[in-house]
């Protein structure tokens, strides 16, 4: 989830907001949906991939990643140190 439009490629607006439920049960409105580009390191090197389906909430205070959205769709997440 992104509050910054800008940054959206490929924007799709949805007809009606969708809502969506925040951990602390919280429930905010996306507008619509695109993709972004991230820069991750793979161990050795820097390497830009592409988040699809990027939900667009103008009202959430920072971006947030799904490590669950992302390993259901085939991401390897390791943590280090």
């Amino acid at each position: 989830m992104t509050p910054d439009k800008k940054s959206l490629i490929n924007f799709e607006r949805f007809n009606s907001p969708v809502e969506v439920k925040l951990a602390d049960n919280s429930i905010l409105f996306s507008y619509g949906k695109g993709d972004v580009y991230l820069a991750v390191y793979d161990g050795t090197e820097k390497v830009n991939v592409m988040l699809k389906e990027v939900l667009y909430v103008p009202k959430i205070q920072n971006k947030l990643l799904s490590l669950p959205s992302m390993t259901e769709k085939g991401a390897t997440v390791e943590f280090k140190g």
